[in-house]
């Protein structure tokens, strides 16, 4: 076996270094889009016109106008005020379910690859028993004991979520632990730690891309949850409970609740998914 190196071992290029390649304009235009979409979402309450909970009866279920560019519902309140304050919401209970999934995927994913044998067949074996469980099933079953809010459906959708992460992430680090580098690294007495360190940055493509992808179905699981009542809860503005609270408007012939914010959860899920999608195809995961 020929020597190799500390030094350039820890150099070796693992994250898809692609010289030569420039991103598509259709590439760049997702990645655009989805950032616009977060900078809104942090800016929403320095943006809203009005307070989200602010009602007037006099001026109930008012067409778009220019003081009310998305009109009112049928409390007075300003659509387009809570439609800015609800994407905080929404995009920080995706995010979270996002970043506690993905993390604890990574540690099973690297623990699983690295001792191999009984501890990766015991992960995986387990890892398909939680995987037959809807991940709907265990955030209602934990909403209904725990109660309706913020917290309860965002911990239990991002543990729902975990074993199909750790099951995407664990075929790619097994790959990656058996490569040279791994074994140069482990014969010029690396610790552990490290050598996992650097295993990780091997899987960061399929990281990058299973968060996208993993923030539009959140971004759509947790706004379900609102809607069938088991999430955030009247009158804190939020998109999912803001569909269903436009269900009687709409009924009357005033769908612009309704139509507004199930249009931002389309708009959200359709350019992080196609984004995760391009991700994917330009880091060359799964190849």
């Amino acid at each position: 076996m020929t020597a190799v190196g500390t030094s350039d071992v820890l150099r070796t290029p693992r994250f898809g270094r692609r010289r030569g390649r420039g991103r598509s304009p259709y590439t760049v235009f997702l990645i655009v889009l989805c950032g616009a979409l977060v900078l809104t979402a942090l800016l929403g309450p320095l943006l809203a016109p009005y307070p989200p909970d602010a009602t007037n009866i006099l001026a109930a279920s008012l067409p778009p106008s220019l003081a009310h560019p998305l009109g009112t519902d049928s409390l007075g309140r300003d659509l387009l005020s809570r439609l800015l304050w609800g994407a905080q919401i929404s995009y920080a209970a995706a995010a979270l379910i996002v970043v506690i999934s993905i993390v604890l995927g990574i540690v099973i994913a690297l623990v699983s690859s690295w001792f191999g044998g009984v501890v990766d067949a015991t992960a995986s074996g387990v890892l398909n028993v939680f995987i037959a469980i809807p991940g709907m099933l265990v955030a209602i079953i934990a909403v209904t004991i725990l109660g309706p809010g913020f917290w309860a459906p965002v911990l239990a959708m991002a543990f729902a979520s975990a074993p199909y992460a750790a099951r995407i992430l664990r075929g790619t680090a097994q790959q990656e632990r058996h490569k040279a580098y791994v074994e140069a690294l482990g014969l010029s007495g690396i610790s552990t730690l490290r050598i996992n360190g650097h295993i990780l940055r091997g899987v960061s493509p399929i990281i990058l891309a299973q968060t996208t992808f993993g923030f539009g179905v959140a971004l759509l699981e947790f706004g379900a949850l609102s809607f069938v009542g088991l999430g955030i809860q009247p009158p804190t503005a939020e998109w999912g409970a803001m569909v269903i609270a436009g269900r009687t408007e709409m009924l009357a012939g005033d769908p612009q609740q309704t139509l507004s914010a199930g249009a931002m959860i389309v708009i959200s899920v359709v350019a992080f998914t196609l984004l995760g999608e391009r991700l994917q195809a330009t880091l060359g995961v799964g190849r």
